[in-house]
């Protein structure tokens, strides 16, 4: 009896995690290995009946294609300037809100919305209020007399103002999540080493610097890692305000991606673009873990 209690203890465990195990293999390990199966294939939905096999040609003819280096140049760019921006400004909302101020909790619930809408939704409402005839911003612009009444500024429409539009937008959309992430880990920092630190005589820089800013590393952590996986994935927003324009200056790895596979229908091609881009996300989380161990770059 005590060898079967003692061997249902070392199985127990096991036993509890196996759902999970399979429910990630269905949904996780299942889809990517078919996936770079697929990338291995000439596998076009224009021919449904030829799918030769040609090995690493997809990865090859990726590497010749000079619009995806710029696609991957412009992602880079992108998710450091926008994931950047989300720390510095999700850091501000987070040390305002953690002030004990009237009407906090309300602030707090409202600070979700712009996070909880869909993309689409996000990215058409930007739309217009980039109109360049009747959006919101050039008719503030024109109200304050920096814009003539005739006069217009397309937001979108030039190759410089686009992408920082786009990362304008992400940032606006996302930003919150950033602040609701780091509020959380400032209200787990022990009351006692901040209080220390003002009794020394400690200004309010200096007690961010070396005493807030470490504490909140292994949160600062977890948020760059979770923001720089979906930044990389960012479609939705600049599929409904630029559709990859003008001309390329918008044209992200995702959107190269959805083109070749869901536009142009050259399913092994638009795979192999993927299994690059998942390979440019574990570079980055290495790279911040790297960082994090030695205490520099935060």
């Amino acid at each position: 009896m005590f060898r079967i209690k003692k061997l249902v203890d070392k199985k127990l465990p096991y036993f509890l995690i196996l759902p999970t195990f399979l429910m990630v293999c269905l949904v996780i390990l299942y889809p990517l290995g078919y996936s770079f199966f697929v990338s291995l294939y000439d596998f076009s939905l224009l021919r449904p009946g030829e799918i030769p096999f040609i090995g690493l040609g997809n990865y090859v003819a990726l590497f010749h294609d000079s619009l995806f280096w710029e696609s991957i140049a412009l992602t880079i760019y992108f998710v450091v300037l926008s994931i950047l921006l989300q720390l510095l400004v999700g850091l501000g909302m987070a040390l305002l809100l953690n002030v004990p101020l009237r009407g906090r909790g309300i602030v707090r619930g409202l600070l979700i919305l712009p996070w909880a809408l869909p993309g689409v939704i996000v990215g058409g409402m930007w739309l217009w209020i980039y109109h360049p005839d009747y959006g919101l911003i050039n008719g503030v612009l024109r109200q304050l007399n920096i814009l003539h009444e005739t006069e217009v500024f397309s937001w979108l429409g030039s190759s410089l103002m686009a992408i920082h539009s786009v990362i304008f937008v992400d940032v606006w959309r996302l930003a919150p999540f950033t602040a609701l992430m780091l509020l959380a880990g400032l209200a787990t920092l022990p009351k006692d080493v901040y209080d220390a630190s003002i009794i020394d005589g400690a200004n309010a820089l200096q007690r961010l610097r070396h005493v807030i800013l470490p504490l909140l590393k292994p949160i600062i952590l977890v948020v760059l890692i979770i923001r720089t996986i979906f930044a990389f994935q960012i479609f939705d927003i600049v599929y409904v305000l630029t559709r990859g324009g003008p001309g390329t200056s918008t044209y992200v790895l995702m959107y190269y991606i959805w083109n070749k596979g869901f536009n142009q229908l050259y399913i092994g091609y638009a795979a192999a673009a993927a299994y690059v881009m998942n390979i440019l996300i574990v570079i980055f989380i290495v790279l911040y873990s790297f960082l994090s161990r030695k205490g520099r770059g935060w």
